[in-house]
């Protein structure tokens, strides 16, 4: 046999000798290139939305019989190649470049799983959370209601769900049987996670992810896995794991997170206990030693310099006094090293978050010698870059008390001395700031709506009311559902954006550069000192402290008096 799938391309050839009595059958196939368009037409039976594409290249030789699915002897190689999965032909939520398998023997019923290598190059997978479902499940119906419906449906025949099937038939007795995976190797990964069911949205990412193995063999004594990435928009992760490979409850590993902004949580600070962070870093590592499932580990948490900012006052935030909470602990040192020990076993470990927060508490206000966890606070080292800024919250144009004595100071030191001179550098946090703006202005245009006011009778009250308004309230979100119609816009800020217009987020983005800009400039031009101060292009980046922030360089030593 030989076609050519002419519309989309690729091209597939071969020969079959098939045995009518008993439907034994022989295969040597050769598949170049071939599009993968045709499983759009069972994807949409699965699904609310979605797209895909891919193409296939093989290269296969196999025997079997067609009454038994196990009943297959294989050998070859297969690639996918260009594999995009997602909402559309823009957005993906799965994709990679390309994958391949080297099959040496495949062979279900002698209980042989004998690879040369799996290879995957690229992947990428995007989860997000909403305020009902994810994105998995906006697609696939709550807890895939849709693909079970065609699946309980015995007259209704779908290619991706048989597919699924028949891979895990040849799969079943993998771990069972003699397995050997000489290569496995997960090259340049991405995963990225966005929660936009908090009040604002939390994003996190995977970047340059690598997963190698070497030897996957079940007649070796141990088989070694390690994983790194770097994390996104700081910091760095690595696994390193050794497994018996008879028996997946006999492992060792290690892990090690290190150099995580703790403002990069602020999202979840700020919805439960509405104060967020503005320096700090967290490094999580430990080792666990499981035999016959049972867990022997230690793991530290490290908490690095943490400092609270001002509070956030929304009608739907929950409140904590982390500040009281810090001023116990920062008496004690600026770390904080957190020994948590997890036993049990892995069906049912002896662990329990809330149970860990209760502990600290307790060990900040009763210290209670018998705790099962060990709270230790260090002096260390400060390693937080020393140098001159000025820090900005969200939507601040006007300097505080403090920043205004400060910025004063400066401007002082360089009358005072004519040869010195400043570099400003502004760092701005862009996408969280529009965020911002972007909420504001929307709760802004419903308070004027429901209020029955203009623009030129929005007093200060209501700029404060406005303020303080959740952005989840549910009369606003309603209204916002309605005004956008579109069952496609899945998050508050999708809708916002529909309801303003980006141009106006854009607008009020420029104009509070310009305001903050202004502030700054204000006390330079006042003493004439302006001719001292550079200011360079704005900068937009994601602040390790979480804040926009003007870097002041000075040339040489900082003075004291700075």
């Amino acid at each position: 046999f030989s076609f050519t799938n002419d519309l989309a391309g690729g091209d597939l050839k071969g020969n079959i000798t098939i045995n009518t009595k008993n439907l034994n059958y022989r295969l040597a196939t050769e598949v170049n290139k071939f599009d993968l368009n045709f499983i759009n037409q069972y994807l949409k039976e699965l699904s609310n939305y979605g797209k895909f594409r891919a193409t296939l290249d093989a290269n296969v030789k196999a025997s079997g019989n067609f009454k038994d699915a196990q009943n297959l002897n294989a050998s070859g190689r297969v690639e996918i190649n260009e594999l995009h999965f997602g909402k559309d032909t823009i957005e993906d939520y799965a994709s990679f470049e390309k994958l391949v398998v080297g099959i040496n023997q495949l062979s279900p019923k002698d209980h042989k799983y004998l690879f040369d290598s799996i290879l995957l190059m690229h992947p990428y997978f995007k989860f997000e959370q909403y305020d009902n479902l994810d994105n998995i499940q906006t697609m696939f119906g709550k807890k895939g209601a849709k693909a079970s419906a065609v699946n309980s449906n015995p007259e209704k025949f779908n290619l991706v769900l048989e597919i699924g099937k028949y891979i895990r038939l040849l799969s079943k007795n993998f771990f069972s049987s003699q397995y050997q995976v000489k290569r496995l190797a997960i090259t340049d990964g991405e995963t990225k996670y966005n929660n936009f069911a908090l009040n604002e949205k939390f994003s996190m990412a995977a970047a340059s992810l690598s997963v190698l193995a070497d030897s996957i063999d079940k007649n070796h004594s141990r088989v070694k896995v390690y994983l790194k990435t770097s994390i996104k928009p700081y910091g760095y992760a690595s696994v390193s794991l050794s497994i018996n490979p008879k028996d997946s409850s006999d492992f060792d590993m290690s892990y090690h997170f290190q150099k995580i902004p703790l403002a990069m949580f602020n999202a979840y600070l700020i919805t439960y206990t509405s104060f967020p962070l503005d320096r700090g870093s967290l490094e999580l590592k430990g080792t666990w030693s499981v035999r016959n499932g049972f867990i022997q580990s230690t793991n530290h948490l490290l908490i690095i310099d943490p400092r609270v900012t001002k509070r956030i006052r929304k009608k739907d935030s929950k409140w904590i006094p982390v500040p009281l909470i810090m001023a116990f602990v920062r008496e004690r040192g600026n770390v904080i090293d957190y020994e948590i020990p997890i036993t049990g076993n892995l069906k049912n470990p002896k662990f329990n978050l809330c149970d860990v927060i209760v502990d600290v508490l307790k060990n900040i206000f009763i210290k209670p010698p018998t705790t099962p966890y060990r709270l230790e606070v260090k002096n260390v080292e400060n390693k937080v870059e020393k140098l001159l800024s000025v820090n900005w919250g969200m939507r601040q144009y006007s300097l505080s008390g403090k920043q205004e004595e400060f910025v004063q100071k400066i401007a002082d030191f360089l009358k005072e001395n004519p040869a010195s001179s400043i570099s400003i550098h502004p760092v701005i946090y862009a996408e969280k700031e529009k965020e911002y703006i972007l909420f504001f202005e929307a709760k802004k245009k419903y308070f004027l709506f429901l209020n029955h006011k203009t623009k030129q009778t929005f007093s200060s009250d209501d700029s404060l009311a406005t303020d303080k308004m959740s952005i989840k309230d549910s009369s606003f979100v309603r209204y916002l559902t309605r005004y956008c119609g579109d069952s496609m816009l899945f998050t508050i800020q999708q809708k916002c954006f529909r309801f303003i217009g980006s141009s106006l987020v854009n607008t009020k983005y420029k104009q509070l550069q310009e305001m903050r800009l202004h502030s700054l400039q204000f006390y330079f031009k006042q003493n004439n000192t302006g001719s001292h101060v550079k200011i360079y292009p704005m900068q937009s980046s994601i602040p390790y402290n979480g804040f926009s922030f003007f870097k002041i360089k000075y040339k040489g030593e900082i003075p004291a008096a700075l």
